[in-house]
């Protein structure tokens, strides 16, 4: 018995040319392109008279085409992703109510098959798409035809969807090349800039570069100092930048390292804390600072802060994390009204001066992490020269403390005065490895005794013997070097000496001859003056910097009130 013929004969071949020229039409009229696949699958599937096509997006499921089923109602349907059975390999189902009769909750099932005719049988597959989506393509056999879908029907089926799949993949990719393609052109167009706007760029990053260049050298020591230069780069970086500040939030503490337009003295002032820093999270934004401060602060804090912050409606912020519980903040007050943009390239410029002060204070916190560490280690071994010999410790101290004054009287660089100072302690470190019956004996040393005592200075110079104890290694190799090249280990003279180890003797003898010792009572002032420069029994003239002399003596009021206030 043959099949009732109600299906409407097309030329198959007709059909398939008409989808494939048509295929354009799928971006700008997709729901014609949708109904088209859908046709043209039904004429070349002999048995199909009816399906749809749905989409599939995150969890919404729609229908857009049918033929032969009710559109109007599918449309109104409101499904679920999780509903759908299709997968990636085609399904055949003995109904189109087979494929939902135990997903569909029972009033979307009443609709559904209120809007889908009665059928033997059904084609199910997808086709996924790069983002995740996916085009769910059926074909169903009505009620009175046989259910039966040949393997070449199947293969038909899943051609066609491929095809209308790769489609829409090229579209989105189209899609996605224009976007990317728009935003490289607008970014030419921002940089397109005037002769005199190129040439005021270049000058702004040859700031940025010397800054760099700075921080890679190690020529900027001090923080602030830093933070000063950098700060007034970045105002003259972004053309309407106003006024700015740099702030350090750690240990619980929000404290402004740099302010320019603002109270920077009283700023630096305040105690606030990091509790109260805005909930910033971008590493560059333009924000209202002043209205986020409000929002962020105790009310009494704020009105102090209001006070001296110079502040303007937006605001470039900078936010970066150092270290774990360090963060760094940068604001730049804009001349600009609410509606006004910023120009791309002051972005990026500023952008560019937030990484720098990033890298700088992540280097100074991770320098200041080993210099802490290796402060310890001096006083642990300073600690162990006291324990070596009892008149140790506060000859030590002073040593130190008039060491640290002479270096400063004598014009030396901050940074080398502090570590003259800290470092002084451990002049005579070496002591440690030899014989303290021996170190005890003192006058009565013999020759051979003695030339053991002086390698002292050669044992200190091995365990200093790093790029960090560089400073206290030059004063303990060197202090026993003497101006007129009478001293031990080298028998340098004069500048050959280091300016570390120069002051350091100095400062070692004329304590020595200050103080206390149990062969001997404390020397006055004027006579310690008088024996450095024209010698004793144990000293003699020359053994000293001239100049060097010449400052302690026209200090010794305030050195002896400072340091020897208690010595009689």
């Amino acid at each position: 018995m043959n099949e009732p013929e109600d299906k409407e004969i097309r030329d198959p071949k007709l059909a398939l040319l008409d989808f494939l020229s048509n295929m354009d039409m799928a971006e700008e009229h997709p729901e014609s392109f949708y109904h088209q696949l859908l046709e043209t699958v039904i004429t070349l599937i002999p048995r199909a008279e009816y399906g749809t096509v749905s989409l599939i997006s995150n969890d919404e499921w729609k229908f857009v085409a049918a033929v032969g089923h009710r559109l109007d109602l599918l449309l109104n349907l409101d499904l679920k992703a999780e509903w759908d059975l299709s997968g990636h390999d085609i399904i055949e189902l003995n109904s189109i109510e087979e494929r939902h009769q135990d997903q569909f909750p029972p009033d979307i099932q009443k609709i559904f098959e209120k809007a889908t005719k009665k059928t033997s049988a059904s084609l199910l597959g997808a086709y996924y798409l790069p983002d995740g989506d996916k085009v769910v393509l059926s074909v169903d056999i009505p009620k009175r035809r046989k259910p039966f879908f040949p393997e070449e029907s199947k293969k038909v089926f899943q051609a066609l969807l491929n095809l209308a799949g790769k489609q829409l993949r090229l579209i989105s990719d189209e899609k996605k090349l224009r976007l990317a393609y728009q935003e490289l052109q607008e970014r030419t167009n921002g940089i397109e800039l005037s002769y005199q706007e190129i040439s005021r760029l270049s000058d702004k990053l040859r700031n940025l570069l010397n800054l760099a260049w700075d921080l890679g050298q190690g020529v900027v020591a001090e923080t602030n100092n830093f933070f000063d230069k950098l700060l007034d780069a970045a105002r003259n970086g972004v053309d309407q930048a106003r006024c700015g500040s740099i702030s350090m939030i750690e240990k619980g503490r929000w404290h402004f390292m740099s302010a320019y337009g603002h109270d920077a003295k009283f700023l630096r002032s305040l105690n606030l804390s990091s509790k109260w820093i805005p909930n910033y999270h971008q590493t560059v934004s333009i924000r209202n600072v002043l209205a986020d401060f409000q929002k962020s602060m105790p009310a009494e804090f704020f009105l102090q802060v209001q006070k001296a912050w110079n502040g303007s409606p937006q605001s470039l912020v900078g936010w970066s994390e150092v270290e774990k519980d360090v963060y760094l903040l940068v604001t730049l007050e804009l001349d600009l009204g609410l509606n006004e943009k910023l120009p791309h390239s002051s972005l990026l410029i500023f952008e560019s001066f937030v990484r720098l002060a990033h890298s700088f204070l992540r280097q100074r916190v991770h320098t200041e992490t080993i210099k802490q560490a290796y402060l310890r280690f001096s006083e642990k071994l300073a600690l162990l020269a006291e324990a070596h010999d009892a008149d140790t410790a506060i000859h030590n101290k002073r040593v130190s403390l008039l060491s640290g004054y002479l270096a400063r009287e004598f014009g030396l660089d901050k940074k080398l005065a502090e570590d003259i100072e800290t470092f002084a302690i451990l002049h005579d470190i070496g002591k440690i490895f030899l014989d303290s019956n021996l170190l005890k004996q003192n006058d009565t040393l013999d020759p051979q005794e003695y030339e053991i005592v002086k390698t002292h200075t050669l044992l200190a110079g091995k365990l200093l013997d790093d790029p960090f104890f560089a400073t206290a290694q030059k004063i303990a190799l060197y202090h026993h070097e003497r101006w007129d090249g009478s001293g031990y280990p080298y028998g340098l003279k004069g500048n050959e000496i280091p300016i570390e180890a120069q002051i350091v003797s100095l400062a070692d003898v004329y304590d020595a001859l200050r103080s206390k010792r149990s062969y001997k009572d404390a020397y006055p002032p004027d006579k310690v003056i008088k024996i450095l420069r024209e010698g004793d029994g144990r000293i003699h003239a020359g053994m000293f910097n001239p100049e060097h002399l010449v400052m302690l003596e026209a200090r010794i009021d305030e050195i002896e009130r400072l340091i020897y206030w208690d010595v009689p």
